[in-house]
Protein backbone atom coordinates (compact mmCIF):
# COMPACT_ATOMS: atom_id res chain seq x y z
CA UNK A 1 0.00 0.00 0.00
CA UNK A 2 3.13 2.29 1.02
CA UNK A 3 4.20 1.85 -2.45
CA UNK A 4 1.36 2.97 -4.21
CA UNK A 5 1.08 5.95 -2.08
CA UNK A 6 4.88 7.10 -2.85
CA UNK A 7 3.96 6.90 -6.89
CA UNK A 8 3.52 10.96 -6.88
CA UNK A 9 3.41 13.07 -9.96
CA UNK A 10 3.57 16.95 -9.90
CA UNK A 11 0.59 17.61 -12.46
CA UNK A 12 0.79 21.12 -13.97
CA UNK A 13 -2.08 22.51 -15.81
CA UNK A 14 -1.28 22.63 -19.55
CA UNK A 15 1.96 21.78 -19.42
CA UNK A 16 2.08 18.01 -18.60
CA UNK A 17 3.53 15.67 -15.93
CA UNK A 18 6.36 16.55 -14.05
CA UNK A 19 7.67 12.89 -12.23
CA UNK A 20 9.34 13.62 -9.03
CA UNK A 21 12.86 12.15 -8.67
CA UNK A 22 15.31 11.28 -5.84
CA UNK A 23 18.04 13.21 -5.99
CA UNK A 24 17.51 15.89 -9.13
CA UNK A 25 14.99 19.15 -9.57
CA UNK A 26 13.09 19.38 -12.55
CA UNK A 27 14.39 23.43 -12.46
CA UNK A 28 15.73 24.02 -15.83
CA UNK A 29 12.80 22.85 -17.53
CA UNK A 30 10.19 24.88 -15.45
CA UNK A 31 12.74 27.85 -16.52
CA UNK A 32 11.97 27.39 -20.20
CA UNK A 33 8.59 27.13 -20.01
CA UNK A 34 7.77 29.78 -17.07
CA UNK A 35 6.26 32.36 -19.43
CA UNK A 36 3.54 29.59 -20.47
CA UNK A 37 3.46 28.42 -16.77
CA UNK A 38 2.46 31.89 -15.57
CA UNK A 39 -0.07 32.59 -17.87
CA UNK A 40 -1.89 28.91 -16.76
CA UNK A 41 -0.98 28.45 -13.10
CA UNK A 42 -0.56 31.69 -10.97
CA UNK A 43 0.43 29.39 -7.56
CA UNK A 44 3.76 28.40 -9.31
CA UNK A 45 5.65 26.07 -7.17
CA UNK A 46 8.87 27.70 -6.36
CA UNK A 47 10.76 24.90 -6.15
CA UNK A 48 10.11 23.71 -9.65
CA UNK A 49 11.27 26.80 -10.90
CA UNK A 50 14.61 27.34 -9.15
CA UNK A 51 17.02 24.76 -7.23
CA UNK A 52 19.63 25.86 -4.85
CA UNK A 53 21.79 23.20 -5.87
CA UNK A 54 21.94 23.94 -9.32
CA UNK A 55 21.91 27.94 -9.46
CA UNK A 56 23.82 29.42 -6.92
CA UNK A 57 24.23 33.14 -8.38
CA UNK A 58 22.96 35.47 -6.06
CA UNK A 59 20.03 36.77 -7.79
CA UNK A 60 18.42 32.97 -7.90
CA UNK A 61 19.07 32.41 -4.13
CA UNK A 62 17.23 35.70 -3.80
CA UNK A 63 14.58 34.58 -5.32
CA UNK A 64 14.25 31.68 -3.98
CA UNK A 65 14.16 33.22 -0.77
CA UNK A 66 10.86 34.60 -1.13
CA UNK A 67 8.06 33.47 0.39
CA UNK A 68 5.29 31.44 -1.71
CA UNK A 69 1.57 32.92 -1.83
CA UNK A 70 -1.34 31.11 -2.32
CA UNK A 71 -4.98 32.13 -2.31
CA UNK A 72 -7.49 31.87 0.95
CA UNK A 73 -11.03 30.32 0.52
CA UNK A 74 -14.10 30.44 1.81
CA UNK A 75 -15.34 26.79 2.99
CA UNK A 76 -18.91 27.70 1.93
CA UNK A 77 -18.00 28.78 -1.41
CA UNK A 78 -15.44 29.18 -4.22
CA UNK A 79 -14.97 32.91 -3.41
CA UNK A 80 -11.04 34.29 -3.34
CA UNK A 81 -10.92 36.18 -0.16
CA UNK A 82 -7.71 37.18 -0.03
CA UNK A 83 -4.01 35.68 -0.15
CA UNK A 84 -1.47 34.26 2.76
CA UNK A 85 2.65 34.04 2.64
CA UNK A 86 4.10 30.58 2.80
CA UNK A 87 7.14 29.89 3.61
CA UNK A 88 9.15 28.09 1.29
CA UNK A 89 11.13 26.31 3.44
CA UNK A 90 8.24 24.56 4.47
CA UNK A 91 5.89 24.49 1.03
CA UNK A 92 8.69 25.24 -1.14
CA UNK A 93 11.03 21.90 -0.57
CA UNK A 94 12.83 19.62 -3.18
CA UNK A 95 10.82 17.00 -3.18
CA UNK A 96 12.76 13.55 -2.48
CA UNK A 97 11.13 10.36 -2.92
CA UNK A 98 13.64 8.64 -0.61
CA UNK A 99 12.58 10.68 2.39
CA UNK A 100 8.51 10.01 2.32
CA UNK A 101 9.90 6.57 1.82
CA UNK A 102 11.65 6.33 4.71
CA UNK A 103 8.97 7.89 6.77
CA UNK A 104 5.99 6.21 5.74
CA UNK A 105 7.92 2.88 6.61
CA UNK A 106 8.66 4.07 9.82
CA UNK A 107 5.13 5.40 10.58
CA UNK A 108 3.74 2.42 9.36
CA UNK A 109 5.94 -0.28 10.98
CA UNK A 110 5.10 1.88 14.43
CA UNK A 111 1.28 1.47 14.47
CA UNK A 112 2.08 -2.28 14.15
CA UNK A 113 0.65 -4.22 17.06
CA UNK A 114 2.99 -7.30 16.98
CA UNK A 115 0.56 -9.42 19.02
CA UNK A 116 1.58 -11.93 16.39
CA UNK A 117 1.43 -15.69 18.45
CA UNK A 118 1.37 -19.08 17.49
CA UNK A 119 2.24 -22.12 20.86
CA UNK A 120 4.99 -24.23 20.65
CA UNK A 121 5.51 -27.63 21.53
CA UNK A 122 5.73 -27.46 24.87
CA UNK A 123 3.00 -24.04 25.22
CA UNK A 124 0.01 -27.27 23.60
CA UNK A 125 -1.69 -28.63 26.01
CA UNK A 126 -1.64 -32.34 26.23
CA UNK A 127 1.30 -34.72 24.59
CA UNK A 128 2.78 -34.98 28.55
CA UNK A 129 3.52 -38.91 27.92
CA UNK A 130 4.94 -41.29 25.10
CA UNK A 131 1.85 -42.11 22.80
CA UNK A 132 3.20 -45.78 22.84
CA UNK A 133 6.67 -47.68 23.84
CA UNK A 134 9.95 -47.31 22.10
CA UNK A 135 10.09 -50.83 20.89
CA UNK A 136 7.76 -53.81 20.21
CA UNK A 137 5.07 -52.17 18.47
CA UNK A 138 6.39 -51.85 14.83
CA UNK A 139 5.77 -48.69 15.04
CA UNK A 140 7.95 -45.28 14.48
CA UNK A 141 9.19 -44.12 17.57
CA UNK A 142 7.34 -41.07 18.50
CA UNK A 143 7.67 -38.78 21.96
CA UNK A 144 4.75 -36.48 22.13
CA UNK A 145 1.70 -35.89 20.38
CA UNK A 146 2.14 -32.75 20.28
CA UNK A 147 5.01 -32.64 18.73
CA UNK A 148 5.42 -30.10 15.34
CA UNK A 149 4.65 -33.32 12.15
CA UNK A 150 1.98 -34.30 14.49
CA UNK A 151 -1.74 -32.39 13.81
CA UNK A 152 -2.60 -30.40 16.50
CA UNK A 153 0.74 -30.35 17.47
CA UNK A 154 2.91 -26.79 18.12
CA UNK A 155 4.85 -24.95 15.64
CA UNK A 156 8.18 -24.20 14.93
CA UNK A 157 9.56 -20.49 14.80
CA UNK A 158 6.08 -18.81 14.59
CA UNK A 159 5.55 -15.61 15.34
CA UNK A 160 5.89 -14.31 18.67
CA UNK A 161 5.04 -11.04 20.47
CA UNK A 162 7.54 -8.32 19.76
CA UNK A 163 7.85 -4.57 18.72
CA UNK A 164 8.39 -3.01 15.22
CA UNK A 165 9.19 0.16 16.22
CA UNK A 166 12.51 2.12 15.58
CA UNK A 167 13.91 5.24 15.76
CA UNK A 168 14.41 7.65 12.86
CA UNK A 169 16.13 10.72 13.31
CA UNK A 170 13.96 14.07 14.09
CA UNK A 171 15.62 15.95 11.18
CA UNK A 172 14.58 13.16 8.70
CA UNK A 173 10.87 13.46 9.99
CA UNK A 174 10.69 16.89 10.04
CA UNK A 175 12.10 17.10 6.09
CA UNK A 176 9.32 14.59 5.48
CA UNK A 177 6.79 16.60 6.37
CA UNK A 178 7.96 19.77 4.56
CA UNK A 179 8.27 17.69 1.19
CA UNK A 180 4.86 16.05 1.91
CA UNK A 181 3.29 19.77 2.21
CA UNK A 182 5.17 20.90 -0.60
CA UNK A 183 4.06 18.31 -2.67
CA UNK A 184 0.58 18.82 -2.31
CA UNK A 185 1.51 22.63 -2.86
CA UNK A 186 2.95 21.79 -5.97
CA UNK A 187 0.07 19.42 -6.99
CA UNK A 188 -2.58 22.29 -6.58
CA UNK A 189 -4.22 19.68 -3.72
CA UNK A 190 -3.42 22.03 -1.24
CA UNK A 191 -6.28 24.29 -0.13
CA UNK A 192 -6.04 27.21 2.50
CA UNK A 193 -9.52 27.93 4.36
CA UNK A 194 -9.80 30.97 6.61
CA UNK A 195 -11.75 29.02 9.18
CA UNK A 196 -13.31 25.57 9.52
CA UNK A 197 -16.72 26.72 10.82
CA UNK A 198 -20.22 25.68 9.64
CA UNK A 199 -23.91 26.59 11.33
CA UNK A 200 -24.65 22.70 10.48
CA UNK A 201 -24.07 19.81 12.20
CA UNK A 202 -26.17 17.73 9.51
CA UNK A 203 -23.94 15.53 7.20
CA UNK A 204 -26.78 16.13 4.50
CA UNK A 205 -25.58 20.05 4.82
CA UNK A 206 -21.90 19.01 4.39
CA UNK A 207 -21.70 16.68 1.80
CA UNK A 208 -23.09 19.18 -1.06
CA UNK A 209 -20.30 21.55 -0.07
CA UNK A 210 -17.61 18.70 -0.61
CA UNK A 211 -19.28 18.02 -3.80
CA UNK A 212 -19.36 22.09 -5.37
CA UNK A 213 -15.57 21.76 -4.41
CA UNK A 214 -14.80 18.49 -5.80
CA UNK A 215 -13.00 17.22 -2.73
CA UNK A 216 -14.02 13.52 -2.78
CA UNK A 217 -10.49 12.47 -0.50
CA UNK A 218 -10.02 15.30 2.11
CA UNK A 219 -7.95 15.94 4.70
CA UNK A 220 -8.79 19.02 7.17
CA UNK A 221 -6.12 20.48 9.51
CA UNK A 222 -7.12 22.92 12.14
CA UNK A 223 -4.66 24.51 14.88
CA UNK A 224 -6.59 23.41 17.86
CA UNK A 225 -9.82 21.65 18.52
CA UNK A 226 -12.66 21.35 15.63
CA UNK A 227 -15.50 23.10 16.27
CA UNK A 228 -18.62 20.85 17.28
CA UNK A 229 -20.60 21.30 13.87
CA UNK A 230 -17.55 20.82 11.82
CA UNK A 231 -16.87 17.73 13.77
CA UNK A 232 -20.28 16.11 13.53
CA UNK A 233 -20.58 17.01 10.20
CA UNK A 234 -17.78 15.01 8.94
CA UNK A 235 -17.63 12.68 11.25
CA UNK A 236 -20.18 10.21 8.94
CA UNK A 237 -18.32 11.13 5.44
CA UNK A 238 -16.18 8.45 3.59
CA UNK A 239 -12.95 9.53 3.28
CA UNK A 240 -13.20 12.68 4.86
CA UNK A 241 -10.64 12.82 7.94
CA UNK A 242 -10.01 15.29 10.41
CA UNK A 243 -6.56 15.92 12.27
CA UNK A 244 -5.22 18.83 14.71
CA UNK A 245 -1.52 20.45 13.49
CA UNK A 246 0.00 18.55 15.80
CA UNK A 247 -1.15 15.58 14.42
CA UNK A 248 0.03 16.44 11.18
CA UNK A 249 1.84 13.34 9.42
CA UNK A 250 3.05 12.18 6.32
CA UNK A 251 1.27 9.21 6.07
CA UNK A 252 -1.93 11.05 6.64
CA UNK A 253 -1.08 14.02 3.68
CA UNK A 254 -0.36 10.79 1.17
CA UNK A 255 -3.51 8.51 2.08
CA UNK A 256 -5.33 11.88 0.92
CA UNK A 257 -6.11 13.40 -2.24
CA UNK A 258 -6.83 17.18 -1.30
CA UNK A 259 -5.44 18.52 1.95
CA UNK A 260 -7.23 21.73 3.25
CA UNK A 261 -6.12 24.04 6.28
CA UNK A 262 -7.22 26.57 8.59
CA UNK A 263 -5.29 30.04 8.44
CA UNK A 264 -4.65 29.11 11.90
CA UNK A 265 -3.09 25.68 11.12
CA UNK A 266 -0.80 27.26 8.99
CA UNK A 267 0.70 29.30 11.21
CA UNK A 268 1.08 26.92 13.68
CA UNK A 269 2.40 24.13 11.53
CA UNK A 270 5.10 26.84 10.57
CA UNK A 271 5.94 27.54 13.25
CA UNK A 272 6.21 23.57 14.18
CA UNK A 273 8.71 23.17 11.71
CA UNK A 274 10.74 26.55 11.77
CA UNK A 275 13.12 28.19 14.32
CA UNK A 276 11.62 31.60 12.70
CA UNK A 277 7.98 31.46 10.94
CA UNK A 278 7.34 34.65 8.77
CA UNK A 279 4.77 37.05 9.25
CA UNK A 280 1.69 36.33 7.51
CA UNK A 281 -0.18 38.83 5.69
CA UNK A 282 -3.80 38.28 6.22
CA UNK A 283 -5.35 41.71 6.79
CA UNK A 284 -9.01 43.28 5.69
CA UNK A 285 -7.56 45.10 3.09
CA UNK A 286 -7.11 41.98 1.18
CA UNK A 287 -11.50 40.96 1.35
CA UNK A 288 -11.99 44.21 -0.74
CA UNK A 289 -9.08 43.68 -3.10
CA UNK A 290 -10.44 41.84 -6.33
CA UNK A 291 -8.42 38.36 -7.46
CA UNK A 292 -7.87 39.74 -10.56
CA UNK A 293 -5.57 43.16 -9.04
CA UNK A 294 -4.22 40.72 -6.56
CA UNK A 295 -2.56 38.23 -9.24
CA UNK A 296 -1.71 41.04 -11.14
CA UNK A 297 0.15 42.67 -8.32
CA UNK A 298 1.99 39.18 -7.85
CA UNK A 299 3.28 39.36 -11.17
Amino acid sequence: MSLSLLRLQCQVTNIGTWKLGTGQCLARQALRQISHFNRHYQQAPLFLRIADHEFHNSRMRRQGAEACTSWIETLQSNDMIGMVQLDRRVFGAQPRMDILQRVVLWQRAKRRSGTAKTKTRAEVRGGGRKPWPQKGMGRARQGSIRAPHWRGGGVVHGPVPKSYYYSLPKQVRRLGLKIALSVKFAQGDLHIVDNLHVNSSKTRDMVPLLQAKKWKSVLFIDSGDFQKNFRLAVSNIQKVHILPSRGLNVYSILLSEKLVLSVNAVKAVTRRLTDNPLLYQFTEEMRSVPPEQLVQGQN
